[in-house]
């Protein structure tokens, strides 16, 4: 809650819905393993705040994104309306948007002065990898033909440039 910004704070909107999203309720099993993991590495907990909670907005802006009409268009979340539909589809790709740029910020703030700015940019890069190009699309329910999938013997397989697919026989 205190790393957003508040629905009192211009652009209201935007805020109230990157709120609604986020503090929305759920499991929050990314922080939690982030945390599990953190403690098993023998580091504090207030060292994996930072990351835990950047990991979770990667998640929650996924799930925005995931819930737009151009993609599940889903009208529900955990029960409740989802954000375009709380708010309106322009905000909640904003939300998104300002969200997944949050995480990154988070990281990247130069007061995480708990960990080396070598830590800092390795998990930067990290969380990168692993929410970016050929993750998330997937994630996303990305066409098959637009994400280089085919459907062979039954199987997808994922065909990449040039080559050709191996038959699965």
């Amino acid at each position: 809650d205190s790393r957003l910004p508040s629905e009192n704070i211009l652009p209201q909107a935007l805020h109230a819905a990157m709120r609604y999203s986020v503090l929305d309720g759920g499991k929050r099993m990314r922080p939690l393993l982030t945390y599990a993991t953190g403690r098993a590495l023998g580091l504090k907990e207030e060292v994996l705040d930072a990351p835990a909670c950047a990991v979770e907005f990667i998640h929650v802006y996924s799930l925005i994104h995931d819930d737009l009409p151009a993609m599940d268009n889903d009208d529900l979340r955990r029960g409740k309306p989802t954000c375009h539909k709380a708010f309106d589809e322009a905000t909640a790709i904003l939300a998104g948007d300002a969200i997944q740029a949050f995480a990154f910020q988070i990281l990247s703030d130069p007061q995480l002065n708990m960990v080396t700015p070598q830590q800092q940019v390795l998990m930067i890069q990290t969380l990168a990898k692993k929410s970016g190009m050929g993750v998330q699309e997937f994630g996303f329910g990305f066409p098959p033909r637009l994400a280089g999938v085919q459907k062979i013997g039954g199987k997808l397989k994922w065909v990449w440039g040039h080559k050709a697919p191996q038959d699965p026989s």
